[in-house]
């Protein structure tokens, strides 16, 4: 038991300490990766992910329509749960799109998740960890916009606060 317990607060102090990572230098655009650039970095639209009922979804039929808010998560993580709400609302405005990309967990504790939580949003599993590791995320959570062009301009461990910020320059 204190083995366990004490595996949960190393493991709440590493995700507090990810959180704590700044979004990507020079705000807003800085750091922007374009469409083509993303297919030469391996092509990071093109990934076939499963939706938690089995069902095939493409990622590339989420890019370049509208900006697209990329938030990669687990059932776990405490911070993921605390913005459920959030991406609740962000995902009823008609001009943005959220995604997220649960890594490595099982489709029943997902469902359950989606279940418990009221999760609105769409909900993909990755569980070999392709799409995350194509996108650079180091740790959960990881949040990463895109515009409609398929261009990052935001990468961060949370939903950022102004988020507006990074959709007005669509």
């Amino acid at each position: 038991m204190k083995r366990a317990n004490r595996f949960l607060f190393v493991l709440m102090l590493i995700c507090g300490a990810i959180c704590l990572l700044p979004p990507a230098p020079g705000g807003p655009g800085a750091g922007s990766v374009h469409a083509a650039e993303l297919r030469e970095a391996g092509s990071r639209t093109d990934f076939d992910l499963h939706s938690p009922t089995g069902g095939p979804v493409s990622l590339r039929s989420f890019v370049g329509r509208k900006p697209l808010v990329l938030v990669f998560w687990a059932t776990w993580c405490p911070i993921c749960r605390s913005e459920v709400s959030t991406l609740n609302r962000l995902n009823s405005n008609p001009a943005i799109q959220v995604l997220a990309i649960d890594i490595g967990e099982s489709s029943k504790k997902v469902q359950s998740f989606i279940k418990s939580f009221k999760v609105a949003y769409p909900v993909v599993l990755d569980p070999d960890e392709k799409t995350t590791a194509a996108y650079q995320v180091p740790g959960i959570p990881a949040c990463i916009i895109l515009d409609k062009a398929g261009r990052v301009v935001y990468r961060g461990s949370t939903v950022p606060e102004r988020i507006e910020t990074y959709l007005e320059k669509q």
